[in-house]
């Protein structure tokens, strides 16, 4: 007689809502490296704005062309703002994905140590069901050679 463990189904159910957390996690993830990326690219931008600004203004520079570096500079500020803001968030989504990934790995295990001692109990009982059926043998082939 084979093994069977009678809450298989849980398992598996467990087991694949596990995995869609640990896909959530990493799409989460790949999102928040993707914005930190661009928070980068903006702020290497805005260095590179400043670096020309100041190199403009060694020389002679209308107050038209500083004024539309003061608003690109002030804009490009909001942005890097604002994008720092959805860093910010897409860090809480991610935590918040690690978190339920955590809950999931935790309830799948608790359904392994199940099944795990669900098993030795299996086990105990073939071997003490093995030794049953070993004495009744040994008791008979005894009371057949007293015959």
């Amino acid at each position: 007689m084979a093994f069977k463990f009678r809450l298989q189904s849980v398992l598996f159910f467990r087991t694949s809502l596990e995995e869609k957390a640990q896909l959530a996690l990493s799409r989460e993830q790949r999102l928040l490296e993707d914005y930190r990326q661009r928070l980068q690219r903006l702020q290497d931008e805005r260095q590179a704005m400043m670096a020309d600004l100041e190199q403009r203004k060694q020389g002679a520079m209308a107050a038209s062309l500083y004024a539309l570096y003061v608003e690109g500079l002030l804009g490009m500020e909001r942005e890097i703002a604002g994008q720092a803001d959805t860093v910010a968030g897409q860090g809480r989504v991610v935590e918040d994905c690690r978190q339920e990934l955590a809950r999931r790995m935790q309830d799948r295990k608790v359904m392994d140590r199940l099944k795990e001692k669900d098993y030795r109990l299996f086990i105990a009982e073939t071997l003490k069901r093995e030794q049953k059926q070993s004495d009744e043998q040994a008791i008979l082939r005894y009371g057949k050679g007293r015959m």
